[in-house]
């Protein structure tokens, strides 16, 4: 049994109105009705509310719905892409900022190398707007 049959059944068991299942899960009562369509999954911690809200095990809830398991996994794989984004352009950005210290230091800095550091300058800013969009807490 799918998890938005899972979760309409418990609903009726219940004798609740996706209106009251909405207000004790502090969601609306549209976003309830996309759970129960499989419009759209809840998230973690809503699971959870929803688990002790109809004495269902999570585990029990979430077994057999093969669709939702691919959505968490989906889930998961884009956040550690996004770690590892962010790792890399932290170290980029480091050594960039380094190269750019470098460069304002030296007194007889060639033409060449001058040139180069307006360059890497522009890069260390976008490696900077990359690095700040893939922050983890970013989206909070």
């Amino acid at each position: 049994m799918q998890f938005s049959d899972k979760l309409k059944l418990a609903r009726q068991q219940h004798q609740y109105t996706q209106t009251q299942v909405a207000e004790q899960l502090h969601v609306s009562s549209k976003t309830v009705s996309s759970w129960e369509n499989a419009r759209s999954f809840p998230d973690i911690g809503t699971l959870v509310r929803i688990s002790d809200l109809y004495d269902i095990s999570l585990d029990r809830l979430l077994r057999e719905d093969q669709t939702m398991m691919d959505h968490y996994e989906a889930i998961d794989k884009h956040v550690l892409r996004d770690k590892r984004i962010f790792q890399v352009t932290y170290f980029v950005n480091l050594a960039l900022l380094l190269g750019i210290v470098i460069v304002k230091m030296l007194s007889n800095t060639p033409p060449i190398l001058r040139q180069y550091g307006g360059w890497i300058g522009l890069v260390f800013v976008v490696n900077l707007i990359v690095l700040a969009t893939h922050y983890p807490n970013y989206r909070l």
